[in-house]
């Protein structure tokens, strides 16, 4: 949702602003990486195989691959966006936003110990958690000075995640974990 203030009766002469547009945004997307496509599914993989023959020749074989998981689905983020632009007297500009982001389903292997003897590896779940927000900013001042023209810009930006929620060992303290880690 946008809204163009600077052409509302009460801006639409003004000398000093030439442009003023406030922005909001708020959607979830989801994401399902090439990588883990097929997580519902169990595959054969490539394995070592024997050696056959008088001549040790290699024959390879396969095995079974990872365990499926029925219950994968899309990683999912929610990102709610506020933002404003903004153009005095045609030369300076500005545009900033401030955001925040709230990823869920993020693909992870359990922190389990499964011994060797077992076969298999516990499949991937979508149990991570994690939290960004910020702030951008970009100014700009540019002038036409016949027979040159010239802009000067900067931009600024700040973010912060937080996990909130990952698979991890025991830890004898609190403060190792990587939850609740800024």
């Amino acid at each position: 949702v946008g809204w163009i203030a600077s052409k509302e009766d009460f801006l639409k002469n003004s000398h000093a602003v030439s442009f003023l547009k406030f922005r909001a945004t708020y959607g979830t997307t989801g994401n399902a990486s090439e990588n883990y496509r097929f997580l519902y599914q169990q595959n054969a993989i490539g394995a070592d195989g024997w050696k056959f023959g008088s001549n040790n020749t290699t024959k390879n074989g396969i095995k079974e691959g990872a365990l499926p998981n029925p219950d994968a689905t899309w990683e999912q983020k929610t990102t709610f966006n506020l933002g404003v632009d903004l153009r005095l007297w045609d030369k300076l500009a500005a545009s900033i936003d401030v955001f925040h982001e709230h990823a869920t389903g993020i693909y992870e292997i359990p922190i389990a110990e499964v011994p060797a003897f077992a076969g298999f590896s516990l499949p991937f779940t979508n149990s991570g958690v994690v939290d960004n927000q910020g702030l951008e900013a970009v100014l700009t001042y540019q002038e036409a000075a016949r027979p040159f023209t010239y802009h000067v810009s900067t931009s600024f930006a700040y973010a912060r995640n937080k996990i909130k929620l990952k698979s991890e060992n025991a830890k004898p303290f609190n403060y190792l974990y990587q939850c609740d880690y800024q």
